[in-house]
């Protein structure tokens, strides 16, 4: 509550707002940080990105670099989506409650079925799971919107771009 006042009073003598930054510290395997968003740098950035690593979140291009841009955000959709809280990409108390309690992830094995855009559409369960990793509508309906977002997924990751979720895209998906 003294830290509040101090802030409260600082804020209110000089008409110009105080900086106030979360703690940049780590301790052990848990995050010590408030609030951490796309644009942010340095350790505490680092410390997440580690975490996400370590409970199977693929960070492929730039790992742990300690700048939160467009591949950090992803993974943490990823793993607040996997953990069913809102999926904004802001690391906030709720976000941090969850990585400190999180446990690696298993794969999920691949089921040996080509999922693809064809006519008829395709539907299944894994199909809804496809479409929630990949942030889009899940309808459990294989259909362009669907056969889009794989592509684009693809492309990032650097894999063959062709539309079909085989055992490749399946293993970058669910690792």
């Amino acid at each position: 509550m003294s830290d509040v006042r101090v802030y409260y009073d600082a804020w209110g003598s000089s008409g110009t707002p105080i900086k106030v930054e979360p703690p940049k510290q780590e301790t052990g395997t848990v995050v010590d940080v408030t609030i951490i968003r796309r644009g942010n740098r340095g350790p505490e950035v680092t410390f997440l990105q580690k975490k996400l690593i370590s409970l199977g979140y693929a960070l492929p291009r730039f790992g742990a670099d300690g700048t939160f841009g467009a591949e950090t955000a992803a993974a943490v959709k990823e793993f607040q989506r996997d953990q069913r809280i809102t999926a904004d990409g802001i690391v906030g108390p709720e976000t941090f409650s969850k990585l400190n309690r999180a446990k690696p992830r298993r794969g999920k094995p691949y089921p040996g079925t080509l999922y693809r855009l064809k006519s008829p559409y395709m539907k299944s369960a894994n199909i809804g799971e496809i479409q929630r990793k990949l942030g889009v509508k899940a309808d459990n309906i294989y259909g362009p919107i669907t056969e889009r977002a794989v592509r684009d997924f693809q492309r990032r990751q650097n894999l063959k771009v062709d539309g079909i979720v085989g055992p490749l895209t399946w293993r970058r998906l669910f690792l």
